[in-house]
């Protein structure tokens, strides 16, 4: 294992660990619904394979040099997003084209409730309003990440 790697695995340890502290209900959810979280670049932060029970992160976009408080924070909310997306699939709700929007505003609103517990000041600098422009018109989780790559390298 690289060093890089072991530092990967520490900051999700670490955002586990705030997520144990801060909030039982939603550290009981992440244990529920994520059985697994791999580390690899995917060129979004993360996403949830419904399947498999599995949250495939990408630490990039989580700048901790600039503020390992802060981003610790924001990964510690994803894996709550992430996490309420197992919750929502476990109740028969299927994330498509006609669902996609109401799902991301009620995992975006877990996000966002859960950061308010840590710090509400920091929680509108990490979420903001919901946003709906941030999931492109045209949902296919693989060209999402083609088109966020595109863009990142354009």
């Amino acid at each position: 294992m690289s060093p890089a790697d072991n530092l990967g695995l520490r900051r999700v340890a670490t955002a586990l660990a705030i997520i144990r502290d801060y909030d039982a209900r939603r550290y009981d959810r992440v244990q529920a619904y994520i059985r697994v979280i791999f580390l690899k670049d995917v060129y979004v932060a993360a996403y949830y394979h419904v399947d498999s029970m599995t949250c495939v992160l990408d630490l990039c976009p989580f700048k901790f040099d600039l503020s390992a408080y802060y981003y610790t924070a924001a990964l510690a909310s994803t894996l709550v997003h992430e996490a309420t997306h197992g919750l929502i699939a476990s109740k028969g709700i299927a994330y498509n084209r006609k669902s996609r929007m109401r799902i991301e505003r009620i995992c975006s609103a877990e996000e966002r409730r859960f950061v308010s517990r840590i710090d509400p000041a920091i929680a509108d600098w990490l979420l903001g309003e919901f946003d709906g422009s941030r999931w492109h018109p045209y949902y296919n989780p693989i060209s999402n990440a083609w088109i966020a790559w595109k863009r990142k390298n354009q």
